[in-house]
């Protein structure tokens, strides 16, 4: 049985909201007038009796061959289809949805003639749906029985292939039996792979359920995939993937690999799996590498947030994989594995060896780095770990579940109540911490302690382990002079988590009536918690409330990761952005409520590779990405993914916006992916010809030269809800760079005053496809 996992109430509202996203999409999809060809319509014929392949490809013919965005239907019933089914692009329309509420069934016959690699395959499309309550079956037990029983068998067809193709989204179908792997993505990019069941004996051979390969921008959320092989296997070529919220079990794991099969092997980069539970598994995550010569490489990945059940090898690096022993020349594999990191994994192993990391004595293993795992085995609890040709930072064997040491700050002298300055005490926990050659936890209990600050936790320290709890609540002074940027710093610390179900209050209404009173002697105020220049930091489960500034705010930092938590601060507070990120990579912000007075999320310069997933926002000013372009030679911004966020009573919904300034900065590779506004005044906007107070930007007599930062390859895909301004869509643009590339899909917004919505467009290049509302500009 699956465990069972329970989720708080805030967590709970959140999923119901994107649970109502992704309904109102959905009946949306088939609200607005689109050409529907139902395969009954054009011959097909339910029963398993008559096969339907060559009415899958005249429907096929006519949705690519029509000047409107077409849905391919098939209804509720058995089709037997023998295939193979080879869907061509490119389409004459991007906006092609094939809806499957029926069953495709495959012939159990491996051995026809004509089935080869692929069953379905869609290939060179671009802007393509596949969903549906249906199922696909690809019948694959005789062949695995061929397998098994060792005899002369082909591979078999994939069940659903995706080859060359750009912005494909497969959603809520479910995939059985396949004869060999049961989806498969390559050589595309920016695919969507959502709410999927794959499922197939744990003895059929080959049954991997998604196999990515040569590849980008490829996610895989709230799946559930039962196989008899890797549940999600990721091959060389690919780039920025993501798994997240997946079931897997029985089955081999999450795997890379395995990779240096050949020598001039493309690598594997910007890998993240998170949110997974295995159960019942061969592997857990791992990485398998030939051991062969090969160019190949991993670098970039990440496992966060795993937890196992009874899994045989939860965490294991294998460079010495050779099947059978046949074609290895036995000197040890070429790939070079490098900045590799495993977090928050925990569960029960069925190994005594719960952590196998044998690399490679050619180019061994670098940068692999292990926080908070704790693995247990059988009735002694005491698993172990091996490591051959590695190298790191983690816990060595055999101690995975690690002890901790705790200062509670009560015991060091701090006062609860709110009247005696516990900074002293907070700087003498860390001191002591920070030095311990042993992970170490600073605990702050139940009860309010006044914290007059600031205070800078700095490192680098003896340990990378050091937790902070907050149980209480931290609050700041009142008065706002004299603090400086920040209230609480973590300065060049790495592996530290910060959680608890505590409150930092930043006591901002001082300065805040300051602000709007417009007296001329406001600071900015102290961000309430600074994460600067540090790499490896979780932040989760706190409560955030009335900052002078910024609530949380990363600079110059790695790896950092806020989940689970609660902003608040009045609609009316000046700069009380929730969380601000500047010249960062790789960080996470998931599962938050953001309610305050500026931006829920701002992303400034120099950010990259930035995920925003399942934020609450509101009120406040939105999720921006800016302001950009405030000076000549500024860092870009990059790989930014916005997803499954709902904003209600927002200034804006999602925004980019730059100084009208000359700026050699630039916005690459955003996604704005399956977004709910609820009466908010600008959904979607791009502002380059921001100047507060049209102070300090250079214009010609009534004319703003405009900003000289670059935007590109933006996409907006399932945003829907109500706008209490008219404009809904402004793409308002530098008139000296334009924006390029900006691509609309499946756009659903209304206006909530008389009139019809409306669309804008300045100096703006870009394509929509799928059902757009108002209709698009571009």
């Amino acid at each position: 049985m699956a465990p069972h996992i329970d989720r708080p109430a805030h967590k709970r509202t959140l999923v119901l909201l994107l649970l109502l996203i992704s309904t109102f999409l959905s009946a949306a999809q088939l609200a607005i007038a689109r050409r529907v060809l139902n395969v009954v319509n054009l011959g097909g014929v339910p029963g398993l009796r008559k096969d339907a392949t060559g009415v899958l490809h005249s429907a096929w013919s006519m949705a690519c061959g029509s000047p409107e965005p077409a849905t391919i239907l098939v209804p509720a019933g058995e089709f037997f289809v023998a295939g193979p089914v080879v869907f061509q692009g490119p389409c004459v329309n991007r906006g092609i949805e094939f809806l499957v509420e029926g069953s495709l069934v495959a012939d159990g016959d491996y051995s026809s003639p004509g089935v080869g690699n692929h069953w379905i395959k869609f290939e060179h499309v671009d802007w393509v749906t596949v969903r549906g309550s249906g199922t696909i079956d690809g019948q694959g037990a005789a062949l695995w029985r061929c397998k098994n029983a060792r005899q002369d068998c082909p591979l078999g067809p994939k069940s659903l292939s995706i080859s060359h193709s750009n912005h494909v989204n497969i959603t809520d179908l479910t995939f059985f039996n396949s004869k060999f792997f049961h989806i498969y993505v390559g050589g595309s990019s920016n695919v969507r792979l959502h709410h999927l069941t794959i499922q197939a004996p744990g003895d059929s051979p080959n049954t991997d359920g998604i196999h990515i390969q040569e590849s980008d921008d490829v996610s895989i959320t709230e799946a559930t995939i039962r196989t008899g092989d890797d549940c999600i296997s990721i091959g060389h070529g690919s780039t920025n993937v993501l798994a997240d919220g997946v079931f897997c079990g029985p089955g081999h794991g999450i795997s890379i690999g395995s990779l240096g099969n050949e020598a001039d092997e493309d690598g594997v980069q910007n890998i993240w799996v998170r949110n997974v539970v295995l159960s019942g598994t061969q592997n857990g995550v791992r990485i398998k590498t030939w051991a062969k010569p090969s160019r190949a490489f991993v670098n970039g990945v990440t496992f966060q947030g795993a937890q196992m059940y009874n899994v045989n090898k939860p965490i294991i690096i294998d460079q010495n994989y050779c099947p059978h022993n046949l074609g290895c020349p036995h000197y040890g594999s070429g790939v070079k594995i490098n900045n590799v990191t495993f977090s928050g994994i925990e569960g029960t192993s069925a190994s005594q060896i719960a952590v196998k990391l044998d690399c490679s004595p050619l180019s061994g293993c670098s940068g692999i780095r292990m926080h908070n795992v704790n693995l247990t085995y059988g009735d002694s609890g005491r698993a172990q770990s091996i490591c051959n040709h590695v190298s790191g930072t983690f816990l060595t064997p055999p101690q995975l579940a690690v002890a901790k040491g705790v200062i509670n700050i009560v015991e060091l002298g701090a006062v609860a109540g709110g009247k005696s300055d516990t900074t002293g005490v907070l700087l003498k926990a860390w001191t002591t911490a920070c030095r311990s050659p042993e992970p170490v936890t600073v605990f702050v209990p139940a009860g309010q302690f006044l914290v007059v600050g600031p205070v800078t936790f700095q490192g680098p320290c003896s340990n990378q382990g050091v937790e902070l709890v907050v149980e209480g609540s931290l609050v700041a002074a009142g008065s706002y002079s004299g603090v400086g940027e920040s209230w609480f710093t973590f300065e060049q610390v790495q592996w530290v988590s910060i959680h608890g179900r505590g409150t930092i209050d930043g006591q901002g209404a001082a300065l805040w009536n300051c602000k709007i009173s417009h007296q001329t002697n406001c600071p900015l105020g102290s961000k309430s918690l600074a994460i600067s220049h540090s790499n490896h930091v979780n932040v989760s489960d706190l409560t955030f409330v009335n900052s002078k500034f910024f609530h949380i705010y990363v600079g110059g930092s790695s790896d950092v990761h806020l989940h689970n938590l609660n902003v608040r601060a009045p609609g009316d507070s000046p700069n009380t952005d929730g969380i601000h990120i500047q010249d960062s990579d790789g960080v996470s912000v998931t599962l938050t409520d953001i309610r305050t007075g500026d931006d829920c999320i701002s992303i400034g310069p120099g950010s990259t590779n930035v995920v925003a997933d399942g934020v609450f926002c509101g009120p406040g000013h939105g999720i921006s990405i800016g302001s950009l372009g405030n000076r000549e030679n500024e860092a870009g911004v990059k790989n930014i993914w916005v997803r499954n966020v709902v904003l209600s009573g927002t200034q804006n919904g999602v925004r980019i916006k730059t100084r009208a300034l000359p700026s050699t900065g630039f916005v690459d590779s955003v996604t704005f992916q399956d977004a709910n506004m609820q009466n908010v005044r600008n959904p979607i906007i791009i502002d380059q010809n921001y100047c507060p107070h049209k102070f300090d930007c250079p214009q010609a007599p009534g004319v703003s030269a405009g900003s000289g930062v670059r935007i590109n390859n933006v996409t907006y895909s399932g945003i829907q809800g109500t706008s209490t301004s008219q404009e809904v869509m402004n793409f308002d643009c530098s008139p000296q760079r334009g924006c390029t590339a900006v691509h609309l899909q499946n756009i659903n917004l209304t206006f909530t005053g008389n009139g019809k919505p409306l669309s804008v467009c300045n100096h703006v290049a870009g394509t929509a496809k799928g059902f757009i509302i108002p209709p698009s500009c571009l």
